[in-house]
This record gives C-alpha cells, sequence and structure tokens, in this order.
C-alpha cells in the first residue's frame, strides 16, 4: 500500500521522506510503501544491509534526534523487541481512513501511537494492566521537538490539545539519521519552497554517509557524528544544487534548521536564507566563482559576508586589511552592483582617480 502522494508541510517528516527515497533509490516519494518500509525496517538498503535497528543503535546522531529516554537505550530487557516490533505493527496496520486527521501531514486514521505501542508491549508478554501504567504517549523519544512550546520546528497546536500525529510518521522518522549532519552543534535539516532542490541535497547527504559508514558497520563501533561545516559551506552546497538540478530559483529560498532533541536543552534555530539573497549569490557566482568560493569557504569571512551582503550594507574585507588583500575590482564592483549600490561604484572610482592623479599613477 502506497504511504503519501505529496510531501507534508512539516520539514522533518519532508526530510525522513527525502531520506527513505535516497535510500531506496526512487524516483518520487509516492513509491514509498508499505512493503518497502518492512524490507528496509529489516535492511536499511543495499549499501548497508543491516536492520534499521541495529544502525541506530550506533548512531551518535539518533540520541541528539530522539534523546536517551526511549525504550531501544532506556529499557535493557525489552527495550529492542519493543522498538523493532512496534515499526513492524505499525507498517503492517497502516492506515488511510479514520476518524482522526494528523496535524501534520493531513493523513487520515483510526488506531492511535499509543494504541500499538500497547499492543506491542502485550504481544511481548507484557500484562495488559502493567502494559497501561507505562509511558504509551508519542513525545519527543519518537518525534523530535514534539510539543516544544518554544520554538520554530513545532509550535502548534500549542497546548490546546494533545497532538495527533499518524504513527507511520515515527516510522518514517527512524531514518532521519541517515541525513543527519551537524550545523551549529545541532542536527542539520534542510527547508525550502524548491522541493526538487531539497530533494536533491537530502540525496547527496545520505549518500555521503553512507559512503563514510560503509567501512565503520564492519566493526563493534559506534558511529560518530558527521562533522558540519559553517553556513557559508552549506551556501555554497546548496547553490551548487540549485544549479546542478535547475530548481527554480527565481522564486526559491533556503532555510538551515540546526535543532538537537536531547534531554532538557532541546532547541531550535534557523538560519534563513532568502529568495533575494540566493539571487545575489547566483549573480557573484556565475562572475567571481573562484573568488565567491574562497570567502564561502572561509569560516572567518563567510559569516560577515552573508550577514552584510544580505542587509545590503558595506562588507570591511571589500578593502584590503592586515590578513587579507581585499576582493578584486570585478568583485567590488559586483558587490555594491547585486545591492543596488552602483553609485558608490562610481564615487569610489572617481576617489581613486583623484589619488592616481595627486600621485602620478
Amino acid at each position: 500500500m502506497n504511504i503519501i502522494n505529496h510531501y507534508t508541510g512539516n520539514p522533518m517528516v519532508n526530510n525522513a521522506l527525502m531520506t527513505v527515497k535516497a535510500l531506496a533509490g526512487l524516483n518520487s516519494v509516492r513509491d514509498i510503501t508499505t512493503k518497502l518500509l518492512r524490507n528496509m525496517i529489516a535492511k536499511v538498503c543495499d549499501d548497508l544491509p543491516y536492520s534499521l535497528m541495529s544502525m541506530n543503535l550506533r548512531f551518535k546522531s539518533y540520541t541528539m534526534l530522539f534523546t536517551k529516554n526511549g525504550p531501544l537505550y532506556n529499557d535493557k530487557k525489552l527495550g529492542e523487541k519493543i522498538y523493532e516490533t512496534l515499526l513492524y505493527k505499525i507498517v503492517d496496520g497502516f492506515e488511510s481512513e479514520g476518524d482522526k486527521q494528523c496535524n501534520l501531514t493531513g493523513l487520515h486514521y483510526s488506531k492511535s501511537f499509543s494504541d500499538f505501542m500497547l499492543d506491542t508491549l502485550v504481544s511481548l508478554g507484557v500484562p495488559e494492566k502493567e502494559a497501561r501504567k507505562k509511558d504509551l504517549t508519542l513525545n519527543r523519544c519518537w518525534f523530535p521537538l514534539l510539543g516544544g512550546l518554544g520554538s520554530d520546528a513545532q509550535s502548534l497546536p500549542m497546548a490546546i490539545q494533545t497532538y495527533h500525529v499518524h504513527p507511520i510518521c515515527v516510522v518514517l522518522l527512524q531514518f532521519l539519521p541517515f541525513c543527519a549532519y551537524i550545523y551549529k552543534k545541532g542536527i542539520l535539516l534542510i527547508d525550502s519552497t524548491a522541493l526538487e532542490f531539497c530533494e536533491e541535497f537530502v540525496e547527496e547527504k545520505v549518500n555521503d554517509l553512507v559512503d563514510k559508514v560503509r567501512d565503520v558497520v564492519a566493526t563493534n563501533a559506534p558511529i560518530e557524528n558527521m562533522k558540519g561545516v559553517t553556513k557559508g559551506n552549506y551556501v555554497l552546497e546548496a547553490l551548487e544544487v540549485m544549479e546542478r538540478c535547475k530548481a527554480d530559483c527565481e522564486h526559491a529560498d533556503v532555510n538551515l534548521w540546526s535543532f538537537s532533541n536531547s534531554g532538557a536543552g532541546a532547541s531550535c534555530f534557523i538560519d534563513r536564507v532568502p529568495n533575494e539573497l540566493l539571487r545575489q549569490l547566483f549573480v557573484l557566482r556565475n562572475r567571481h566563482r573562484g573568488e565567491l568560493e574562497h570567502i564561502l569557504n572561509d569560516s572567518f569571512l563567510s559569516s560577515g559576508f552573508l550577514e552584510c551582503l544580505s542587509d545590503k550594507k558595506e562588507w570591511k574585507f571589500l578593502y584590503p586589511s592586515k590578513k587579507f588583500e581585499g576582493v578584486s575590482v570585478k568583485f567590488f564592483e559586483s558587490y555594491w552592483e547585486v545591492i543596488h549600490k552602483e553609485k558608490l561604484t562610481a564615487m569610489a572610482q572617481y576617489i581613486s582617480g583623484l589619488i592616481m592623479l595627486e600621485f602620478n599613477l
């Protein structure tokens, strides 16, 4: 049975769908079926012929995404059986109709996550009376930042009601560690109005991660977090991906999330790259590719550069300094052009001419 026909309004679910699509080598998220998910729980993909549970037990990013309070890490006796049995039960019991509607995806269903959790515990021999005393709720152990009232990620429907989340979302999100890279000490999540760009970006991250961990999985060692880079590096990568997949950059924008679900420090920050900034960067990259790449790949330079470019302000390293020789004349002129302050270029040319005349240069 097909899971979904289109992307949702929730970036976390969308990134999870894109991750599954990339791991399975699918052409569209519409091709994700319950049979496919069942097979991927047993064997993630051909390049990683290991169960989803065995991989998540070794990913250090898993606890950043789902905390250490879930059964997989917090129940030494039944935790692993609960985890795998629950995922299979949700996939096998998938519904597309029912009296409940998911707040995050719009999908309808009747059997809640709590119902599946209760069934799982009872099927594993836990007496029903005892099972009902356990935490059966859908919480941050299963869906990152769920119910975090202060976060941009999951602020609605706030505290007026319990969340209605289709249980299949829990299964989908278990694949997030396969695209998890560190950004500003949190997990990177990419969000954009250009979905084809997001798909390509996530696929690239998934493939890179699979390549890096393929040799590690043959051992029993934990899989370390995939070290991230600065905003400038990710923005440069986004420009390259957009160019390659021919995304509609005339109207697209990009959001770089950095979030952590761990302990009491759960948080979410979003660096926004608006459409106008993207278009400015495309102009500079087309004209001065090497020079722009040098700036964006330098953590010292890139932060102030992007901020000044976005705010249409003068960037101090346009000019020579002790540690930086300044930009080329052509880059200098293009910078003022893309922030619509060409008059300052004419002014600089006039001052330069006076100096040259004065010193007979």
